[in-house]
């Protein structure tokens, strides 16, 4: 009976140094022995916009904004991480060879042969950015195995991503001017029909103003109506007295003939007749001319303080990457943490054997 417990013991005991004290030890001698150090520079940077030049308010909207906030940061951050950042340092620093460097140990090193995902799997895992979500600070972390080239890497993340925030803001600005001019311009060209069409109209019909023309006229028929009404009363009053063929009266039929024909004159240039258009129509399409003419000018006026305004806003609300500190150069090795990695393995091998110790004490007690 003895020796079967002392043999279980040993057997415990073997368990314990195979899942316990085996990879704990293997742990500490390849941390110490074979890992490659690894070195962290760190930088923190933000996204800050200008907004020291005053202006006035317009009525078109807030272009650009004034404020840093979330997305900026994230976009930098999605930037600092993407296949195009990675591209740039490798042709800049040549950034895989050094992971692929032979000085690495082989669990770090970056095969030769890697697909593009992994290489960029690779350089992600070496490099941490963290976004304080109160003040919108990226806090950038780049780890290599050389000091001085952990400090090279962090510093050209930062230029790169610095340009990458010039370059976004200066083509949004290009893209609102060009949208502003483009409307400027299309405005003018509407100013200028307008205007064309009014001289048109103008040399047409050889006159200024029709509506001064229909005013005019207005006033001639007026007159001629009321001789008119004169001369009629005049030829009643002489036919009451006189003989349908004495001189008066066939003088007076005459002059009411001609004033009647007169007014008829002047009412057909006034309205027309038949398909030949008079001065009411002429007045009508002048004026539909000038409202033309008033709303391009107008659509004009508004265009110009938009591209205007634009131009302002794009000046005064300019983004760029503030370097609040400035990437660092390592004095000590921060990878790897040797006595971080050798606890966390001794506690879940620990784990692990207690798990499996359990496991045999159950099915050794169901046996028995």
């Amino acid at each position: 009976m003895n020796g079967l417990k002392d043999l279980r013991q040993h057997a415990s005991a073997l368990l314990y140094a195979l899942l316990v004290i085996v990879p704990t030890l293997v742990v500490l001698g390849y941390s110490l022995l074979l890992a490659s150090e690894g070195y962290s520079s760190q930088a923190q940077v933000m996204v800050e916009r200008e907004t020291s030049i005053s202006t006035p308010e317009l009525p078109i909207g807030n272009l650009i904004g004034n404020a840093p906030n979330k997305v900026d940061a994230l976009v930098v951050k999605r930037f600092m991480r993407s296949p195009n950042m990675l591209s740039h340092l490798d042709a800049r620093l040549n950034v895989l060879e050094h992971f692929s460097s032979d000085t690495i140990d082989w669990w770090h090193r970056l095969p030769l042969d890697a697909t593009a995902e992994d290489r960029l799997a690779h350089f992600r895992d070496h490099l941490e950015i963290e976004l304080d979500e109160e003040s919108f600070v990226l806090d950038v972390q780049f780890t290599a195995y050389d000091p001085d080239y952990a400090k090279a890497i962090a510093d050209e993340l930062v230029e790169r991503a610095e340009r990458f925030v010039n370059e976004v803001n200066q083509d949004l600005a290009r893209q609102k001017m060009a949208f502003a001019e483009s409307e400027v311009d299309r405005a003018h060209e509407r100013l200028t029909s307008a205007s064309r069409e009014i001289v048109r109209v103008q040399r047409e019909h050889e006159m200024l103003s029709p509506e001064t023309e229909s005013r005019a006229a207005s006033m001639v028929i007026g007159g001629l109506l009321q001789r008119l009404a004169q001369e009629r009363a005049v030829l009643k009053s002489l036919e009451g007295y006189m003989s349908q063929r004495a001189p008066e009266v066939q003088s007076a039929r005459r002059r009411v003939a001609a004033l009647e024909r007169q007014v008829a004159e002047e009412r057909q240039k006034l309205v027309g007749a038949g398909a030949e258009s008079g001065l009411n129509d002429l007045l009508l399409a002048y004026q539909d001319a000038e409202v033309n003419l008033m709303v391009a000018t107008e659509v004009y006026k508004t265009a110009m303080a938009t591209l205007e305004s634009t131009r302002l806003e794009a000046s005064r609300k300019v983004k760029y990457l503030v370097s609040i500190a400035p990437p660092s150069l390592p004095d000590d090795a921060s990878h790897p943490r040797t006595v971080y990695w050798t606890l966390t393995v001794f506690v879940f091998a620990n784990l692990a054997f207690f798990v499996l110790s359990l496991i045999i004490a159950t099915v050794r007690d169901h046996r028995e």
